[in-house]
């Protein structure tokens, strides 16, 4: 379980992803596990690497309802090996209030946003995988960054862009204590 982590319906987060060479195939990048009537992923936020090589959030409720779904529309991983940011934050009790930056690029459809609480209190989490080690992702992570709870981040202000990736494009030093 994540230390402190209480249900919320507040996320946000920066993560540097690099994609290996697996196209076209779902990777998870954080997720929890939960076997509950089959299911591997019963409440929960988790972002995953879809099949066009973008990338998807989902968060579901307590019930395993999908509360959250939202995808990059333009921005996916390339061949070359070149590292890519992913910026997020929302609140699920507003609308207004939810941000998803791919290389410091508004990209996002949010095809499901429903005003509820996402259950964080999930016993095992996995990054770069399920905590059993299935559907891994292939390719490198840096300076992953989340937070559950709190207020959310407007990342439609460039300066608080600038906390996670500089006007070059490239990683900003989030500290040893990981504040921004």
């Amino acid at each position: 379980g994540l230390t402190g982590a209480a249900d919320s319906k507040v996320v946000s987060g920066s993560i540097w992803l690099r994609k290996g060479g697996s196209d076209g195939a779902t990777e998870r990048i954080i997720t929890p596990v939960t076997i509950a009537g089959g299911a591997l992923f019963v409440g929960g936020f988790r972002i995953s690497k879809n099949t066009g090589n973008g990338i998807s959030l989902q968060a579901q409720n307590a019930a395993g309802t999908n509360i959250l779904i939202a995808t990059t529309t333009n921005g996916s991983f390339v061949s070359g090996g070149s590292w890519s940011n992913l910026l997020f934050s929302f609140n699920l009790a507003n609308a207004a209030e939810r941000h998803m930056y791919w290389n410091d690029v508004s990209d996002a459809s949010w095809a499901t946003y429903t005003d509820d609480t996402i259950d964080q209190t999930q016993g095992d989490w996995g990054i770069g995988a399920f905590p059993d080690g299935t559907l891994p992702y292939v390719g490198d992570m840096d300076e992953f960054w989340l937070a559950f709870g709190g207020s959310v981040i407007d990342f439609s202000v460039t300066a608080n862009r600038r906390k996670f990736i500089d006007a070059a494009g490239l990683p900003v030093d989030l500290g040893s204590d990981g504040s921004t």
